[in-house]
């Protein structure tokens, strides 16, 4: 995506010194990596992003949070924050905070090394979570309603005597 099509749209929403900054962005012809970074040491202090990188990426997984969830606000704080580590560093993060039953969960798979088995595991995550949930759950008894024979009862005649009678079949002939 070009950058100036970045910085149009948000061209019309800025005031202030973020105005004074886009405007020297564009006129620069900078890129958005060098925008973001210039913008984020310009409008949060060093020691502000420091809580922010504690409390947004270098988290522990929160109990009862899916795990999609907690890897997805891992990978959008490093992306958002600019957290200079590689995807292995990343990933390497995300399964040190997992929970200890999320842990149990994975123990025979191999350990994560990119974002692509990180997206494995959140599919295997959710197929036993489903498996969980089945066997928790009982399961709906089948009844199957059988109604009684009934017996027709032939004009003039008793139903009993039909019931007992063999039937008589037609024979059919093919040709």
């Amino acid at each position: 995506m070009n950058d100036s099509a970045i910085y149009e749209p948000m061209y019309h929403y800025c005031r202030g010194e973020l105005l004074a900054l886009v405007t020297q962005a564009i006129d620069s012809r900078e890129t958005f990596e060098n925008f973001h970074a210039r913008s984020l040491g310009h409008f949060i202090p060093t020691r502000e992003m420091s809580q922010l990188r504690i409390a947004r990426y270098e988290r522990v997984q929160s109990v009862g949070e899916h795990f999609s969830n907690y890897v997805q606000a891992i990978q959008n704080a490093a992306l958002v924050l600019r957290i200079n580590e590689s995807e292995v560093q990343v990933v390497e993060r995300v399964v040190e905070g997992l929970t200890s039953t999320q842990r149990a969960r994975f123990v025979f798979q191999p350990p994560p090394s990119s974002f692509r088995e990180l997206e494995r595991l959140a599919i295997v995550h959710r197929n036993i979570a489903y498996a969980d949930r089945s066997r928790a759950e009982p399961a709906p008894e089948a009844t199957i309603a059988v109604e009684p024979p009934t017996e027709r009862a032939e004009p003039g005649g008793s139903g009993n005597k039909r019931a007992q009678e063999p039937r008589q079949r037609k024979a059919v002939v093919c040709f």
